[in-house]
């Protein structure tokens, strides 16, 4: 999703980052213009939440932890009727608010139905 969005052109070069695995010195460079925004486990947020320089520079720290959701689409709900847009647009809103930390848990967006797969 991290991709796609940078591959859209929706935000600057270096607006969003995705970081899999640890941030070494990362935290030491942040400043009060950074966000960090985390989803994960709760024990893993708090020792991020309380890194000394977060804590200093009032860093906006947001966080999404050991929680999970998910949305479904019956199969019967075609584009053309209101439903299709409804969801669409909750899974968008769902998506992006709280820095994406409600995203359901889901590989993918799936309509096998009419023809689109992604």
């Amino acid at each position: 999703m991290v991709k796609a969005i940078v591959e859209s052109g929706l935000v600057p070069n270096g607006a969003i980052s995705l970081i899999c695995g640890g941030v070494g010195d990362l935290f030491e460079h942040l400043n009060e213009q950074d966000v960090v925004t985390f989803t994960g486990s709760a024990s893993t947020g708090q020792k991020l939440r309380c890194h000394p320089n977060i804590v200093a520079r009032s860093i906006p720290f947001t966080m999404e932890a050991d929680s999970l959701n998910c949305c479904v689409l019956a199969e019967d709900v075609s584009p053309e009727q209101p439903e299709f847009s409804l969801f669409v647009r909750e899974v968008v809103r769902e998506m992006t608010a709280k820095a994406g930390q409600n995203v359901p848990r889901f590989a993918g967006l799936s309509c096998r139905k009419n023809g689109w797969v992604r």
